[in-house]
């Protein structure tokens, strides 16, 4: 929310979340690359000062294409997810005419089912994948009113709750 338009607010959270994808799966593509190099050439190791410079050019090679085939990979996902999540919350928030923290908490729990259900994760996942979406949907949607609350812009609930 934080006073941008929706469609602001879908282009900053896909944008936001692509890079930190691909940052993350740069990350872990060029560990994993750098390791598995390493495993398949341990038994061919270079006995010289120039093979050693050449094993870890290749090496380096290796790592900084696959951490870019894996950065644009959890980049991708992240921005789908993060998108998916952000259209169903402003739809959500659209269709009510409100914003509070029941738009956001729907929206996450929403985006974890149809991440469990692609996923075809087994039960147990699943159940993993619905909590964590879930509280985090919560703690992201109270933050939020909170947030409003100290604008001067209280959710529909406080005035409720006062009563």
């Amino acid at each position: 929310r934080g006073n941008l338009t929706p469609s602001q607010k879908i282009n900053t959270v896909v944008g936001v979340s692509g890079l930190w994808g691909f940052i993350l799966g740069s990350y872990v593509g060029g560990q994993k690359a750098g390791l598995q190099y390493r495993a398949e050439h341990m038994h061919k190791l270079p006995r010289s000062h120039q093979g050693w410079y050449f094993y870890h050019k290749h090496k380096n090679y290796r790592m900084m294409l696959q951490g870019i085939y894996r950065g644009t990979a959890y980049a991708t996902k992240f921005m789908a997810i993060c998108g998916a999540f952000t259209v169903s919350e402003t739809a959500l928030d659209v269709w009510k005419g409100d914003t509070d923290f029941t738009s956001t908490l729907t929206a996450a729990f929403a985006t974890a089912l149809a991440f469990c259900v692609i996923n075809k994760l087994p039960k147990q996942s699943s159940r993993y994948a619905m909590r964590i979406g879930t509280i985090s949907g919560l703690t992201i949607g109270l933050t939020q009113d909170l947030l409003h609350y100290y604008q001067g812009m209280p959710p529909f609930y406080i005035d409720w709750l006062k009563r």
